[in-house]
């Protein structure tokens, strides 16, 4: 009896580990996003750490603006990130890609020219794109 209900905790655990308990992280990031000096009404921004670590990501809304995320956890770890920005229109059919709104430039972290230094706590970054 005491060997099933440890292995009923011990189980408990391990999915509670694995499926992460929605807690947030030490920084929260957000900013705005435009192009050619307009609002970008959608896509999406992405962290990349520079090391380790895990991805973040945030959708951009109709004003331009994105707050990121990891995973189920609202904000992301500390550190160095290549940052990726990219939006793409509705695509013609289904077996054609759709087409993108944002210069190729942009969703490549080599090409980009976006870095972000995060640190704990509130961080802003905003990004102009340009055609």
């Amino acid at each position: 009896m005491l060997r099933s209900r440890f292995s009923c905790l011990l189980l408990a655990l391990t999915w509670v580990a694995a499926l992460g308990c929605g807690s947030e992280l030490p920084s929260t990031v957000s900013g705005k996003v435009t192009l050619d000096g307009a609002p970008l009404t959608k896509g999406t921004v992405t962290f990349a750490p520079q090391g380790e670590g895990r991805i973040a990501y945030g959708e951009i809304d109709s004003s331009g603006n994105y707050t990121v995320r990891t995973l189920n956890d609202q904000g992301m770890q500390v550190g160095e990130y290549n940052v990726t920005i990219i939006a793409t229109g509705e695509a013609p059919a289904s077996d054609i890609p759709p087409p993108l709104l944002t210069p190729a430039k942009y969703a490549n972290a080599q090409t980009s020219g976006f870095t972000a230094s995060v640190k704990p706590g509130p961080n802003t970054f905003n990004f102009a794109l340009e055609k």
